[in-house]
């Protein structure tokens, strides 16, 4: 009987300790990656339209970490719908997630340059240009499995267009994907 004891209490230690093992989700050193689209709200002059980003973040502890973001975006121009400004953003944010279970709130900012380039009828117009810029946001990423997240955000971008082009300052509400690993 007591090797029967003995043997049930390692079988279960055994079962158990890969879930020990997991850890917590994000954690020191982990990564993730993910891909968002939604609706872009830009400033003066622009129509609301559809952003795509693809995201890159890196976790310096479980809850602060550092994400790069590639974001795409061409809102058409208030005074003729076939002439847009197609804005590609490239930034770099400080992030700072909390812990509720599946659901984890978090909230960004950082700065970043935009691309931006005129177009009339589909055609490029004028010179492009890179503007800088600072980003804020915040968001949940709820938890379907261990390892990913559907992820909802608001994200505010201040860009510094100060040539008279329309501005692309603006709103953006997304939701996506994302995968730790």
């Amino acid at each position: 009987m007591h090797k029967l004891a003995m043997l049930s209490l390692a079988a279960f230690l055994a079962g158990a300790a890969p879930s020990f093992a997991q850890g917590r989700v994000p954690d020191t050193q982990m990564m993730a990656v993910a891909i968002d689209a939604g609706i872009l709200f830009p400033g003066d002059h622009l129509e609301p339209g559809p952003v795509v980003n693809a995201l890159w973040e890196y976790y310096l502890s479980p809850r602060t970490g550092i994400r790069t973001t590639v974001g795409w975006a061409n809102p058409a121009l208030e005074r003729e719908e076939s002439d847009s400004q197609r804005q590609i953003k490239l930034a770099l944010d400080l992030l700072y997630n909390w812990e509720y279970g599946k659901v984890h709130p978090f909230v960004s900012g950082g700065a970043g340059v935009w691309f931006l380039q005129e177009k009339d009828n589909g055609e490029k117009f004028g010179d492009s240009e890179n503007k800088p810029g600072l980003t804020f946001g915040a968001g949940i990423d709820y938890f379907v499995t261990r390892t990913a997240t559907l992820k909802f955000e608001g994200r505010y971008d201040w860009v510094a267009v100060d040539d008279g082009r329309p501005n692309p300052s603006g709103i953006s509400l997304t939701v996506g994907v994302k995968k730790f690993f």
